[in-house]
């Protein structure tokens, strides 16, 4: 993983001090996570699940299309059917337009935050 692909408040998983877990980044450099010197080599996306979806507050109505609202007209939706190759849309009244690649949590938050400037909630 590398560093321009996070922000300070995403979710990876990564092994610190030898146990894989969940880090929520508070401080990225080049080769540094989180005071950590090296950790971006072993870290990775955690994987965007029906689970994850529920923990971001997205809903569904029964089946693999999760969907989080960004505005009062516009969503973000994440069909998890194509897992490995998901994408994002934001649909609108007359509009539906892809965001981009989006398998993992921190790309979601990512997306997230750049349609509302505003960090994606997660329950733990």
């Amino acid at each position: 993983m590398k560093a321009n692909e996070l922000r300070i408040g995403n979710w990876i998983n990564a092994e610190v001090n030898g146990i894989d877990q969940y880090v929520q980044v508070f401080e990225i450099n080049e080769d540094t996570l989180n005071g950590f010197k090296g950790i971006l080599r072993t870290a990775k996306g955690i994987p965007l699940t029906k689970h994850w979806c529920e923990r971001l507050r997205m809903t569904s109505s029964g089946g693999v299309i999760f969907k989080i609202k960004v505005s009062d007209d516009r969503e973000i939706q994440v069909d998890l059917s194509d897992i490995g190759d998901m994408w994002a849309y934001i649909e609108t009244v007359c509009d539906y337009v892809s965001l981009g690649p989006c398998d993992y949590v921190h790309q979601l938050q990512n997306i997230y935050f750049t349609r509302t400037g505003i960090e994606l909630k997660i329950n733990m």
